[in-house]
């Protein structure tokens, strides 16, 4: 979609890939490692810059690395929502999209 751009990582060091909004932010994000997902991240970070409202959705604990990531970029972090994994694993490393809960 026109809406979104593909970022992909298909390397020796890591897989992944990453929607990000073309009005800033991500949509969705899955690696196979915090490294590989942390420069995704950055990428669709860095593709947003100057848009107002940027916004790195959907971090719980687990994703760590994409806190550190969104507190380096100087993004604001703020709780909300609830997002629960009722006898689950919680996936790693990965940014859910709404529609994907």
């Amino acid at each position: 979609r026109a809406d979104f751009d593909l970022h992909v990582v298909d390397d020796s060091a890591g897989r992944g890939y990453c929607y990000a909004r073309s009005t800033g932010g991500v949509y969705l994000l899955v690696a196979t490692d915090t490294d590989t997902a942390g420069d995704l991240l950055w990428s669709s970070l860095a593709q947003a810059a100057g848009v107002p409202d940027t916004r790195v959705v959907y971090a719980t604990a687990e994703q760590e690395w994409a806190v550190d990531v969104a507190l380096a970029a100087r993004l604001e972090m703020h709780g909300f929502g609830y997002l629960a994994y009722r006898g689950m694993t919680p996936a790693m490393p990965y940014l859910p999209s709404a529609h994907f809960m």
